[in-house]
């Protein structure tokens, strides 16, 4: 089953990103835009996970879990991955408004502890943040972005609320044609 481990948003969260999308959705017909229900903070993403790992990757997220405090996050502001020029991903960010690396530490925590598993770790930095939408470029031509990216600049220092994170989930995901269907599997408190 395909897997990933994430940290779920408050509705509110959730309400205000919905409305942007939907703000967003006539600026630009090559994006994809994520159900709200879908939106999450991904720590690591596992992809395919045999039935009888589970239990060891469950047991690994929980060890690497439960030292780590709740963590108070803002989702502020707008921007793409992996560049302006030729966009791919529309997110929002996540930022720690008091400071400190809190939620750095839990994801380099994790990917420790889900190594030996052999899930090998990421090579590209984590960047925190919440994918709300997917570019769908054609090789080698041009995209009509240019609607989208003064969007996303006008709001790369807008506030989608803030909330205190409490607790890691181990998702499934089942790819529909009508879009990734998560599933909790299981969910460990931040103490």
């Amino acid at each position: 089953m395909r897997c990933f481990i994430a940290m779920e948003l408050p509705q509110a969260v959730r309400n205000r990103l919905r409305v942007l999308i939907e703000r967003m959705k006539p600026l630009c017909s090559s994006v994809k835009w994520v159900g709200a229900e879908n939106l999450h903070l991904t720590l690591k993403f596992l992809g395919e996970v045999r039935d009888e790992s589970l239990p060891e990757v469950e047991k690994a997220v929980t060890e690497a879990t439960a030292s780590h405090p709740a963590i108070q996050l803002q989702a502020l502001g707008l921007g793409v991955f992996p560049n302006p020029n030729w966009p791919k991903v529309v997110w929002a960010g996540l930022v720690e408004p008091e400071g400190g690396n809190k939620l750095q530490a839990l994801q380099k925590g994790m990917e420790e502890a889900l190594e030996p598993l052999g899930f090998n770790p990421e090579k590209r930095k984590f960047t925190p943040h919440l994918t709300i939408g997917r570019i769908n470029a054609r090789r080698g031509k041009p995209l009509p972005l240019e609607r989208l990216m003064r969007e996303v600049q006008a709001r790369k220092m807008e506030d989608f609320g803030s909330f205190k994170a409490r607790e890691i989930v181990l998702f499934k995901s089942d790819l529909k044609p009508s879009g990734a269907v998560h599933t909790v599997l299981s969910k460990n408190p931040l103490s």
